[in-house]
């Protein structure tokens, strides 16, 4: 078989394109970028846990990280051209300057392509790479990232960025997205060896087994991106408004992960929504228990805003260690997402609610899990015992403890604290605050 003229050419030095939030094929501009040059392709990730890379993944997400990259890796396998090798992706560790410096210098890579990260502190890192990277005659190209429109095309009448959510949302539904952009059917690779590493040496697995269950709930990739959007909209979106909240039901999409690692685009899932079953465009609007957070990796935003509301207010706990425990167990960890969440709930921050709103978590129980099925399936010491007061058994006649199995301070705790006293305190305490500032 005759070689690829472009894998043999010696003129025709490789581009890398560079993965980061965006572990995906379809709708991917910086691939897109790449396959237009007609040079061939390296595929790159780089675990860089240094600090110009902004915040380390920990276990959760790292978790979804290593299936990701297998799944990636045989994807890339796949765009073979036939007349070429495939775009092998390739697996470095370390602080990304010096992964591609080295890269360049022994493959002869022309050009990096990336796409951007909205991240200051790696905007800021990218700045200083394009400078690192100047003299070698390498340019160092960013494409538009995983947003729906670019923040400058979303500014206020006086030129900043929006404040308040309505109008913001209001300007962004008269946007027309471009289509998405089709995956690349076959991608020239770069035919010389070059030196990788293993998945399996960086260690991204728990060594505790506490994620025993994620591989029957999750498919990190592209394939269960797209499965977890064909579900919503032929089921859940129909009735989103009015079963978001509720625990116990299937009532949000659980796309988040996905996006969190772009393996979907929200522009995708935008067209989805304008061409999709449920007809045309809907409006997206935007007690848990710690247990499902540790068996699955997820919790949904009720449930996370009633956690950070009991930990913050009720306890007094300063908001960065839930935020901490967050980002150590969600599979869609996001730096920005999940402290600016915790900043919300706990009255501070850019965008925060007011110090005064604080969850009860008995009432939110009532309201949004009547019958209690949700505290049923995660907290089976109280199966037996009927609603309503399944959502306060510390309430309940001895006899009725009994009779449902529930000893509590055995079986079941004892309330580290009452809501009511814990309000007044709370109350007291940021009022306090206010008054100093």
């Amino acid at each position: 078989m005759r070689k690829s003229r472009v894998s043999s050419e010696p003129a025709a030095r490789p581009v890398v394109v560079w993965l980061r939030n965006d572990l995906r094929l379809r709708d991917n501009p910086a691939l897109a970028a790449a396959a237009a040059s007609a040079r061939p392709v390296i595929p790159l990730y780089i675990l860089d846990d240094g600090p110009s890379a902004g915040r380390a993944l920990a276990g959760a997400a790292r978790w979804w990280l290593h299936h990701r990259l297998i799944a990636l890796a045989a994807s890339f396998d796949a765009l073979g051209t036939g007349v070429g090798p495939a775009p092998r992706l390739l697996l470095r560790s370390g602080r990304a300057v010096d992964v591609l410096q080295d890269l360049i210098a022994s493959t002869g890579a022309a050009r990096i392509f990336c796409n951007r990260t909205y991240d200051p502190l790696v905007d800021a890192a990218d700045a200083a790479l394009e400078t690192a990277l100047r003299p070698a005659g390498v340019a160092f190209e960013r494409c538009a990232g995983g947003m729906l429109a670019e923040p400058d095309a979303l500014l206020a009448g006086g030129g900043g960025p929006f404040r308040i959510f309505t109008p913001f949302w209001n300007r962004l539904q008269r946007l027309e997205p471009t289509a998405p952009l089709s995956a690349p059917r076959a991608l020239p690779g770069y035919g010389a060896p070059v030196a990788g590493e293993r998945i399996e040496a960086w260690g991204l697995l728990p060594r505790t087994g506490w994620d025993a269950q994620f591989a029957r709930l999750w498919l990190p990739g592209e394939r269960g991106a797209a499965a977890r959007l064909r579900a919503f909209l032929r089921g859940q979106s129909a009735d989103y408004r009015g079963t978001r909240d509720f625990p116990a039901l299937e009532g949000t999409s659980r796309l988040s992960p996905h996006l969190r690692f772009g393996e979907i685009r929200v522009r995708q899932v935008w067209h989805a929504f304008l061409r999709g079953p449920a007809g045309g465009r809907i409006e997206l609007t935007g007690a848990g228990f710690l247990r499902e957070l540790w068996q699955t990796g997820w919790l949904r935003n009720r449930l996370r805003m009633i956690v950070g509301s009991f930990l913050v207010k009720d306890l007094l706990i300063a908001w960065q260690h839930g935020e901490a425990w967050f980002w150590d167990t969600l599979v869609d960890a996001d730096r920005a997402n999940n402290a600016l969440n915790w900043q919300w709930v706990s009255g501070c921050g850019v965008d925060a609610a007011p110090y005064f709103r604080i969850f009860n978590p008995v009432a939110q129980s009532r309201r949004f899990d009547p019958d209690g099925a949700y505290l049923r399936k995660w907290i089976p010491e109280l199966r037996a015992l009927a609603a309503p007061l399944i959502h306060e058994p510390w309430t309940a006649a001895a006899g009725m403890l009994a009779a449902a199995g529930i000893s509590l301070g055995e079986s079941y705790p004892r309330p580290i604290i009452l809501h009511s006293e814990a309000r007044k305190r709370a109350l007291a305490v940021f009022e306090a605050m206010r008054r100093r500032a």
